[in-house]
């Protein structure tokens, strides 16, 4: 298994658990390790690699089939998508 396959491991994200050295080399080239993708601030890098890289959607909509992968995007659906059948509250 090499280092880039591993999501997480025992609830940690993925950039909480690469080594210090090769974390501080990501942040200060801002570069995806995963897709190679660059970014402007490290914050962004930092979610994007732990929430969006090759990571398959983990919250789904309990009105449809569609699947977030953060709370606040499943949020933002269920308030554009289904209205008429809940309310945000009832989400979370």
């Amino acid at each position: 298994m090499q280092l880039f396959d591993v999501v997480s491991v025992k609830g940690r994200l993925f950039c909480d658990q690469l080594p210090r050295d090769i974390w501080r080399r990501c942040k200060d080239e801002l570069l995806c390790l995963k897709c190679a993708k660059r970014y402007s601030d490290w914050r962004s890098l930092r979610k994007h690699m732990n929430f969006f890289c090759q990571m398959e959607p983990l919250y789904p909509c309990p009105y449809c089939t569609h699947r977030a992968r953060i709370p606040t995007l499943l949020k933002y659906h269920v308030v554009r998508e289904h209205t008429a059948f809940a309310s945000i509250e009832e989400i979370y």
